[in-house]
């Protein structure tokens, strides 16, 4: 069976980790690593990762200061095994579907060439506990993927066009190529904390030709988690958050690799329309934190102005 690397960047998920645990543990697929990376963490979650990785041999464990998801997930590529063959994302209160792993993997293995595979999300509630099994649980709704297969150049324009789910440019309902993140020396952008996801996930696209697998099955169980980064977006009780404004960045980089891979015209043009839409999205919030009107909204309009003229002209 084909090597799986599998990256959890935990920080204070001393809640939810055990349980993300228990669900690697089930799949039948059993040739994984999982790489575990404490993100400076201040509850009991270290303690947690250490006691796993005393516990299984192929659980490691690796200890930073808090610098954010994206250099967690970056000093654990820096750490994938020689002999990985692909590459999975957990977040450390979500859970893996049974036999998620396995479908994703077979996936893989029945198409030649193939790039990327990815599946159905199911979202659950948070039970507040943790204490939840995946083969337990009943989601709550349904993201569902197509069936059948397309091309990396076909999903990339779903996802710069929106056209079906496939354009949510998630992480982890997918399994990538450990080999073409290697050799295009891929890594997360640790400026930016929103969409991070996506900048990468649309990099790696951008650096692979041949096809991605879909499946119209649930690989991936989503929690619903009110205190998780992109739950509290929605919450406009909470102060304003600065670092929602890096999505814009995001956007811009998006921008940037379009046309260093000289995309067609088209496809720049609805990235310039995407990021118009992030403006209207975090004016709605702005408009929302009273506290950081006047200085997020000036902001806003300063940093929409260079990637979209910069990709006009």
């Amino acid at each position: 069976m084909p090597k799986v690397s599998i990256i959890i960047p935990v920080h204070n998920s001393a809640r939810y980790i055990e349980a993300a645990l228990k669900s690697i543990f089930l799949q039948s697929h059993k040739d994984y690593e999982v790489l575990l990376v404490d993100d400076g963490s201040t509850d009991d979650s270290a303690r947690i990762l250490d006691s796993y990785g005393a516990a299984y041999d192929n659980v490691r464990v690796f200890h930073k200061p808090c610098g954010g998801v994206s250099s967690a997930r970056n000093l654990a590529l820096d750490n994938v095994s020689p002999d990985s063959r692909y590459i999975f994302f957990l977040d450390s209160d979500d859970l893996l579907y049974p036999d998620g792993l396995t479908k994703l993997v077979a996936a893989m293995e029945s198409k030649p060439g193939a790039v990327m595979a990815l599946g159905a999300i199911g979202l659950f509630s948070d039970n507040l506990t943790g204490e939840t099994s995946s083969d337990s649980i009943v989601p709550d709704s349904i993201i569902p993927c197509i069936n059948g297969g397309i091309t990396s150049g076909e999903c990339l324009d779903e996802y710069l066009h929106s056209r079906t789910t496939l354009t949510q440019k998630y992480l982890w309902n997918r399994i990538f190529r450990s080999d073409l993140i290697r050799h295009n020396h891929l890594r997360f952008d640790e400026k930016i904390h929103y969409k991070e996801d996506g900048l990468f996930v649309i990099q790696y696209l951008l650096c692979c030709i041949g096809p991605v697998v879909c499946l119209n099955e649930l690989v991936y169980l989503y929690r619903q988690n009110p205190a998780s980064a992109m739950g509290a977006l929605n919450d406009m009780s909470k102060p304003w958050n600065p670092k929602i404004m890096t999505n814009l960045d995001a956007h811009g980089r998006i921008l940037d690799e379009l046309r260093y891979h000289r995309v067609s015209r088209r496809l720049i043009l609805q990235e310039i329309h995407n990021t118009f839409g992030c403006r209207r999205w975090i004016l709605r919030r702005v408009i929302g934190h009273r506290s950081g009107r006047r200085r997020a909204s000036l902001t806003t309009l300063l940093k929409i102005s260079r990637p979209v003229l910069t990709a006009l002209f």
